[in-house]
């Protein structure tokens, strides 16, 4: 179906300030944009950034999909995931209100990694316990706490402070009774699976009372690898808050 308002090839290399050979590659699929070309590119055409790095999940007239699909199917998820997180750590390093960049990081982050049915939450582990950042959506109609007391997680809080990443693909077998009541504790309600990754005193917590989200070794090392980036990200900001 074509659109009577496109711009040409030509039109959009002009006003992206971009050669046009550049911009066949990117409308063909055969090159994914730099951060700043997509801003340029967004400026110049009206069409959203997130449009420009993931096409099957945002509409963009000028690279056309016949059936948008989740990241999770796409077969260059993982540098489209990539791409999203240095989108994110952009917004972050120039946001003044690092709170809300943080938000915002963990809203893309949730977005471009195709996991439907999951509840993303982002905590810093403090002496105290566990101190709410962001978190993606609320659980069950139930908003998570801003403060889960170490006394309550003890052995969940030991296993923060030691990195110590926990998979359960099948809550609440292949875990500790203890922290499985823990859990319970925690969302008061049916969970089916957990990923729990620690990293530099922020953790990320997904889990799903849905369905069981099956996570292989590779997909666990990559959510580790993540988590990792975006910790750094928090730790700078900690240093000078």
């Amino acid at each position: 179906m074509g659109y009577n308002f496109l711009l040409t090839q030509s039109e959009i290399a002009q006003a992206a300030g971009r050669s046009q050979s550049s911009i066949h590659y990117i409308l063909n699929g055969d090159r994914m944009p730099s951060i700043e070309t997509a801003l340029r590119l967004e400026k110049a055409t009206g069409i959203c950034r997130e449009a420009w790095f993931f096409p099957e999940r945002h509409w963009n007239p000028y690279i056309p999909f016949d059936n948008i699909q989740s990241c999770s199917r796409c077969p260059n998820r993982p540098a489209r995931i990539n791409k999203s997180i240095e989108m994110a750590e952009t917004h972050f390093e120039q946001a003044e209100n690092r709170i809300e960049a943080f938000k915002v990081l963990v809203d893309i982050y949730r977005t471009y990694t195709g996991v439907k049915g999951a509840v993303f939450v982002f905590k810093e582990v403090v002496p105290e316990g566990f101190k709410l950042l962001a978190c993606s959506e609320p659980s069950g109609n139930q908003p998570v706490r801003d403060l889960w007391p170490k006394d309550s997680f003890r052995e969940l809080h030991e296993s923060a402070l030691n990195e110590q990443t926990i998979v359960v693909p099948h809550f609440p077998y292949e875990i500790s009774e203890s922290i499985a009541d823990e859990m319970n504790r925690i969302f008061h309600l049916k969970l089916t699976s957990i990923l729990f990754i620690p990293r530099d005193g922020l953790l990320l917590l997904m889990f799903s009372d849905k369905f069981s989200l099956s996570w292989t070794n590779t997909g666990v090392k990559n959510a580790q690898m993540h988590i990792e980036r975006i910790s750094q990200l928090w730790k700078e900001y900690r240093k000078t808050n």
